[in-house]
């Protein structure tokens, strides 16, 4: 990786791509794909494109975000998973041996179902894993709606959220356990099918994340509010958080929440963050709140709640670095071309060294008004110095949507 140019916390590594953005440009049709870093600090991207869309599509970055030498790897890896069904709503997990886990939809909008695959980091389908390098679970949703995500065990295990409609056009979410060959885990699950299912009320999973006690955590919306839930090795609700498994921000009048993102500290407490909208006076805001392990909302985490300033606009995803100070990732009430990335002390307040006070808002070259816009999905920590915030945005000259990274010192 080069040295960077300027070395202050909040400024554009100038070094990275052309002058600090890296566009991925070798596809002549959109490409919605999100980002993932491989063992050396590379940046796979995976997912899909208007080219093919029943293809699972991997595209590559070397570490300072140029296209890697060799012609293999100038071009992108296209696989047919399930054939004659467009895929949708990809995320992806990395293994500790560099393969990629990709975790999405198949199929209509009125039928569809997830499916996993595993590809190498040169791009070739892993074919020991599942049915030639697939998995699908056609008995899971009539309607998929949300991939929350997908996660490595230390077991190699491969766990993943999602949420859909049941046939009969009931609302749940679900949690799917794989072995690390791709078989169902026959010990997960109620029904000990490698299927466990949330029916507690209308709930929505948007993130996914491995605690430290060998727990599964998720957030979203649940129970009538932001909920962060927490399930069992076995995919049951953990009775030792909060008592039933799931904890809800407490509801204000006026005011609608989700969380959107969920990470860990090192001491184990959880930080999730997202979006949260007030009737009157009409605003648009980000919200971040700590739980500890037992579920409890932490009151000492600026009194139980950050609401991100403005120009931050919303949350989209949120990092911890080793040392427990918080990375958020917004929208920005500065327009559609613009991202906000703000740094947090570990107790919640900002970090005041960090940008202008605590925030710097960075510029996207995008098409403004494009119905894709800047889509803000991932902040990937590359190195203690190195910030990635990857998204996927219509370029300017063409209108093509691609991804685009952008990479700040921290």
């Amino acid at each position: 990786m080069q040295p960077a140019a300027r070395a202050v916390p909040g400024d554009i590594d100038t070094s990275f791509g052309d002058g600090g953005l890296a566009r991925y440009t070798l596809l002549p049709a959109d490409y919605h794909a999100r980002a993932v870093l491989g063992p050396g600090g590379e940046i796979h991207l995976v997912g899909t494109s208007d080219i093919d869309p029943t293809a699972l599509i991997h595209g590559r970055l070397d570490a300072d975000g140029g296209i890697p030498a060799g012609s293999a790897l100038r071009e992108c890896a296209r696989h047919t998973l399930v054939p004659g069904q467009t895929l949708s709503n990809v995320r992806c997990a990395m293994q500790p041996d560099g393969k990629i886990v990709a975790f999405g939809g198949y199929g209509s909008f009125a039928d569809s179902h997830p499916f996993f695959a595993r590809i190498a980091a040169n791009g070739e389908l892993d074919v020991s894993f599942g049915e030639g390098g697939v998995v699908v679970i056609p008995d899971l949703w009539g309607r998929m709606v949300q991939n929350a995500g997908v996660a490595i065990q230390v077991d190699g295990k491969i766990v993943a959220a999602s949420s859909g409609f049941t046939p009969d056009h009931e609302e749940m979410s679900a949690l799917i356990r794989l072995e690390a060959d791709g078989h169902r885990d026959a010990g997960f699950g109620e029904r000990r099918n490698g299927i466990a299912l949330e029916k507690r009320g209308n709930t929505t999973f948007y993130d996914l994340l491995l605690g430290q006690d060998s727990n599964i955590l998720v957030c979203g919306f649940a129970v009538g509010g932001a909920s962060v839930l927490s399930y069992t090795s076995n995919g049951m609700p953990d009775e030792g958080f909060n008592n039933d498994g799931i904890t809800t921000i407490p509801y204000k009048p006026g005011r609608y929440a989700d969380f959107s993102a969920i990470t860990l500290q090192p001491d184990g407490s959880v930080v999730v963050a997202g979006d949260a909208r007030e009737e009157e006076p009409a605003a648009f805001m980000g919200i971040m709140v700590r739980v500890d392990k037992t579920g409890q909302i932490d009151s000492a985490f600026n009194g139980g709640e950050v609401i991100l300033p403005k120009p931050l606009a919303g949350c989209r995803d949120v990092q911890v670095l080793a040392d427990g100070r918080i990375i958020t990732l917004s929208m920005s009430t500065l327009g559609e071309e613009h991202a906000g990335v703000g740094r947090w002390l570990p107790d919640g307040r900002p970090d005041f060294t960090f940008g202008n006070q605590g925030h710097v808002i960075v510029e996207l070259p995008t098409e403004t008004g494009s119905p894709t816009r800047a889509f803000l999905d991932d902040l990937l920590v590359q190195t203690s110095t190195r910030l990635l915030i990857g998204c996927c945005t219509a370029a300017p000259e063409d209108g093509i949507v691609s991804p685009i990274l952008a990479r700040l010192i921290i």
